[in-house]
């Protein structure tokens, strides 16, 4: 170094200099290549194993397809699944028709593939579950159901059963959207990543379960039972509700079927009589479902991934209900229901329109206590209200927020929604014996994840639904049914929404595919996959609720395990333990409650187009084609020899 410093330099003062626009600035040596490469990013995760780059996989043969062939099928099958109104060209034509003639050989070989991967499977893939789950993502999981888990000591602890419910599935039930009664907080716009690079999660926005908790009185009602949601029990009682239910107690009372029906589930179920118009009338309250008793390592990680894409996917906010709003449900004209609405495509007939006309809210609702809250709401995700004033806005106008506000931002919503389910006309309602059975008016409270903006600047509201991959190299897992059903659920009864199932890697936070899924969508997926119509399944619902209505105020529990079959039991609070009585907190206790490291193979989805697929030009569920093996041919993701090994990066 003196030898450095003691060279003859044309200028011994640097500050003669005229440094100029020449000059590097630190911002630039910042993010020079050498200084990029010589320090780790601080904000890297300590708990993120670093996976091999590439992986061999042996494959017992060739495809029966050549690359020709492989690349052609590829194209018809894009195109089969394209929503499109104009007739295909004469060359796409032929496309598919060259599709259909080797459908055959597909098929067969989808069937040996399947094989294949379920064996590979067997015997490495599934030490996935239970190795590579980042501690921070399974930690909090596991705190937050932990954290449920709690909860049950607030309900009643000794149940006699009451009655056995059917629960199978009913053709002639139908179920009409008589309005939005109700919206309150405020929605985030939701900003998919761009995938043509590999992008991650970020780790760092995992909240904190406290965190996650609204801070204003008028939202906090919406991590409550719905027996405990003082907006739910004021709306039923005006609209004259019969039923008050969650989205998550449809999904679960849905997500029944045959021929096993082997869920295993607790609702609890509260029944209060109350006074309108100086008559009383009972109103049900179906809570929250209990948690699960048995928990997957892959369902802790599915629990924070999903509060992860609400952290990443969801930065700035789109629309806030300032003023609480409630909707007639026999009304003529809604600017906000049909701004929404835009271009949807709903296709089930049963479907019905948006309500219309805005209404004041209700003088017991918009209390000064109500009214306070929603004015401090210009202080939600921050810690200073003027952070939020003084943000900038985006291009379609939404206010984005600054980094100190956007390090983990949670935006709390809730839309209470009036149903009548009711069974179709009977022709024969009128012979002797027959009997008219009562509608049924729902109260749904659910939420949203946010909105997406169109093209036209319309909103779309939006659900994400997170889709681990723990097979990527071979394709993308199926739905399963239960997914199906609840998914359906999730988009029915948000109409006009659509959902976003996001597939990543089980083991990291890496993006595979983005999803737009519509209802029409998840109908189809469920009659292609399951020959499932979910429609059906509101017979599951109304057989349910009609069992409900009829009951006398007090506690029930809808309990649920594989050996009831078709049924659910209700049971009732009892204050003494007999032989008979079910003793909730104790099926709930700490040596009843477990967590599984073994989880079943999900087979391949062998229609599903991954990126790669595109990218080289094969279909998915196959083998690799000969030529590429003789070949050597390295191609995206995948690297092939003549030894019918393939590299995956």
């Amino acid at each position: 170094m003196e030898d450095f410093a003691n060279l003859s330099w044309r200028v011994k003062d640097v500050s003669v200099l005229d440094i100029g626009t020449k000059f590097i600035s630190e911002e630039n040596i910042a993010k020079s290549y050498v200084f990029a490469n010589s320090f780790k990013p601080s904000n890297q995760d300590p708990d993120a194993k670093k996976e091999p780059k590439s992986k061999l996989l042996h494959y017992p043969h060739s495809s029966r397809l050549n690359v020709n062939q492989q690349a052609i099928c590829l194209r018809a099958l894009q195109l089969l699944q394209i929503d499109r109104s104009t007739p295909f060209t004469s060359s796409e034509q032929q496309t598919i028709n060259t599709y259909n003639n080797l459908k055959i050989q597909i098929h067969e070989e989808n069937g040996l593939f399947l094989k294949y991967v379920e064996k590979e499977w067997n015997r490495e893939l599934h030490k996935r579950f239970s190795k590579k789950i980042l501690k921070r993502v399974f930690d909090f999981g596991y705190s937050k159901w932990k954290n449920k888990l709690e909860s049950i000591k607030k309900y009643d602890e000794l149940y006699k059963l009451e009655n056995m419910v059917p629960i199978s599935e009913m053709d002639n039930v139908e179920i009409v959207h008589e309005g939005c009664l109700l919206e309150l907080g405020y929605v985030a716009k939701v900003t998919p990543p761009n995938l043509n690079t590999n992008v991650k999660i970020i780790l760092n926005k995992i909240p904190s379960i406290k965190n996650m908790e609204p801070k204003e009185e008028v939202l906090k009602c919406i991590k409550l039972p719905a027996s405990q949601d003082c907006h739910a029990e004021q709306l039923a009682k005006q609209y004259g509700c019969d039923v008050v239910i969650t989205s998550s107690g449809l999904k679960t009372i849905i997500d029944n079927f045959g021929p096993d029906y082997n869920s295993s589930w607790d609702i609890p179920v509260i029944v209060k009589e109350c006074e309108i118009n100086g008559s009383k009338k009972n109103i049900i309250f179906v809570d929250k479902p209990l948690p699960q008793r048995v928990m997957s390592r892959m369902e802790l990680n599915m629990k924070c991934r999903k509060v992860l894409l609400q952290t990443n996917m969801c930065l700035s906010e789109a629309h806030r209900f300032n003023i609480p709003q409630m909707r007639s449900k026999n009304s003529d004209d809604d600017v906000v229901d049909k701004k929404r609405q835009g271009s949807e495509e709903i296709t089930e007939s049963s479907l019905p329109k948006q309500p219309k006309q805005i209404i004041q809210l209700n003088e017991h609702i918009a209390s000064s206590s109500v009214n306070d809250s929603i004015t401090d709401m210009s202080e939600l995700g921050s810690d200073n209200a003027s952070d939020v004033t003084n943000g900038s806005c985006d291009t379609h106008g939404f206010r984005v927020r600054t980094e100190k506000q956007r390090r983990i931002q949670m935006h709390h919503n809730v839309t209470y929604r009036m149903w009548r389910l009711k069974t179709k006309e009977n022709k024969n309602i009128l012979l002797k014996g027959s009997s008219v059975k009562k509608d049924i008016n729902i109260l749904t409270r659910c939420k949203t994840d946010g909105y997406e903006v169109g093209e036209n600047g319309v909103f779309s509201p939006v659900t994400l639904v997170p889709k681990l991959e723990f097979q990527w190299e071979y394709g993308g897992e199926l739905v399963t049914k239960s997914e199906v059903l609840r998914q359906w659920t999730t988009l029915y009864f948000r109409p006009f929404s659509r959902l976003l199932r996001v597939r990543m890697k089980g083991t990291n936070q890496e993006y595979i595919k983005i999803e737009n899924i519509l209802l029409n969508k998840i109908v189809s997926e469920a009659l292609k996959h399951y020959n499932c119509t979910p429609m059906l399944h509101l017979g599951v619902l109304y057989n349910v609720l009609s069992n409900l209505i009829n009951l006398k105020p007090g506690n029930y529990l809808l309990h649920h395990t594989p050996k009831h079959g078709p049924f659910v039991a209700l049971m009732k609070s009892v204050q003494q333990s007999t032989s008979d009585t079910l003793n909730l907190h104790n099926v709930y206790s700490e040596q009843n409650c477990k967590i599984e490291s073994t989880v079943k193979w999900n087979s391949i989805d062998t229609t599903l187009i991954l990126p790669y697929h595109i990218k080289n030009g094969l279909m998915p569920g196959m083998f690799p084609p000969h030529q590429m093996c003789k070949s050597q041919t390295k191609i995206y993701g995948l690297q092939v020899n003549e030894h019918n090994t393939m590299k995956y990066d």
